[in-house]
């Protein structure tokens, strides 16, 4: 498991991507650059981890990557594509809880408009705040941060933080 931060006080990000794709390395970095501002960055190479550490702490926003694997050390094989056995599943899992973080998904599947327009159709069922294309830009995507405090916890830390 890849716990960046404590959620001691902090707003606790939950960052899941697949570790196997170099080119997709995004979690990290970003952590790092959260710490500073009062994130506590929860990084999760796999949904499985992801929701582990979603039962370990409270997760008041998560950026979930659609190329997450379900499992850590099982990749899909065949026919099936990691977006439909990872990304989704586990957006459609921290959608149903209790306490449902807003979610943004990234995308770094090379897919075609209508595969794309599905898959964008299918995570905002699922509750998904937004939707972010890989390559990602840092500045965008701590943008789209700041839409979601601003508009989940109406630009406040969210009431819980402190006491966490």
């Amino acid at each position: 498991m890849m716990n960046h931060g404590t959620s001691t006080g902090r707003f606790n990000v939950l960052l899941a991507e697949d570790p196997q794709r170099a080119d997709a390395d995004w979690a990290t970095p970003l952590g790092q650059l959260l710490k500073p501002q009062g994130f506590a960055p929860l990084v999760a190479e796999s949904g499985r981890e992801a929701l582990e550490l979603a039962e370990q702490h409270p997760v008041h926003a998560a950026l979930v990557d659609l190329a997450t694997p379900r499992e850590t050390d099982k990749r899909p094989t065949g026919g099936t594509s990691s977006v439909e056995s990872g990304g989704l599943w586990l957006l459609e899992v921290l959608h149903r809880l209790p306490d449902a973080p807003p979610i943004v998904v990234v995308n770094n599947q090379p897919l075609d408009a209508a595969a794309f327009q599905r898959y964008v159709t299918q995570a905002l069922q699922l509750g998904a705040f937004s939707v972010v294309n890989f390559p990602i830009r840092i500045e965008a995507l701590l943008n789209v941060i700041r839409r979601l405090i601003d508009r989940r916890y109406h630009g406040q830390w969210p009431q819980n933080v402190a006491n966490n």
